[in-house]
Formats: C-alpha cells, structure tokens, sequence
C-alpha cells in the first residue's frame, strides 16, 4: 500500500504548482509528479487544449518524462515504474488509470469520494486519498468558471 513520505507534501506542492500553471493556460488544472529513489523523474500537467490532443493529461505527460528519465540514467522502466509513486491533484481517469495499473506505479493524491470506489477496482489499495481534497476542488472550480477556449 503507499504510503506518505516526508517528502511528500513537497512534492504535492509542486504538482499543485503544475495544476496551476494548467490553469493559467487554460487546461483542466491538473498537475503530477512522478517520484522514484526519493527524486522526482517525471511531472506533468494538462496539455490537452494547447497541443490539441486529448490524450495529454498529466499524467501521461510525466509517464513519458519518467521513460526518458530512465533512458538517460540507464534505469530499466519496470524497475523505476514498479518502485515509483505518483502524487496527483486529481484522481486519475480511466485512460490514466489504466496506464498506471500498467506500469504499476503507486498512485499517492487526491480522489473524489464518489469515483473512488471504480478506481479502486484498478489499483487495488494502493491510494492514499483526500490528500488536500479541498484545494484541488478549489482549482476544478476556478477552471469551470472560465469560458471553454475550444468554444
């Protein structure tokens, strides 16, 4: 099961930092970091309206700087992703979720009560939840007061 470090509200600072900087652009406020060995090898936050592609949720944004990370410290990837944690503002979605069952990477952040109990079933008590809740519905909030940029 994971488990908080004390690292952990630095790194939870930082991926908030990302969401919002999501926010600012104009994204889902959205923002992770992806944490092996004690050292951050991945982060990410929404891209989806800024490079027009919806598959860049935060997520998949640091999944992808975690890979390249590995490749430029000779780390095999199922060795960084099986012993890594990813600290997230938002419970994943399922695309997202299913990438990191996947990688089994455990996931650390913030979860809606009501989705919980689905993305449960994907990675079995391996979640720490209502990490900052409030802070993150927070910036959900901000986000869908805004106009849509796509229209």
């Amino acid at each position: 099961m994971a488990t908080t470090g004390s690292n952990s509200n630095e790194w939870m600072e930082i991926a908030f930092e990302l969401a919002n900087e999501a926010l600012v652009a104009g994204e889902v406020p959205v923002g992770c970091v992806l944490v092996f060995g004690n050292k951050i090898i991945g982060k990410g936050r929404n891209e989806v309206n800024e490079v027009k592609n919806a598959t860049r949720h935060a997520e998949m944004v640091a999944i992808e700087e975690a890979y390249k990370w590995c490749e430029n410290n000779q780390v095999r990837p199922s060795v960084a992703f099986s012993n890594s944690q990813l600290l997230v503002t938002v419970e994943p979605c399922i695309m997202c979720s299913m990438a990191l069952r996947y990688l089994h990477s455990e996931a650390v952040g913030l979860y809606y009560k009501f989705i919980l109990i689905t993305f449960r079933l994907l990675i079995a008590d391996q979640t720490v939840p209502g990490l900052e809740a409030e802070r993150a519905v927070t910036l959900l909030k901000k986000f869908y007061l805004g106009q849509n940029p796509n229209g």
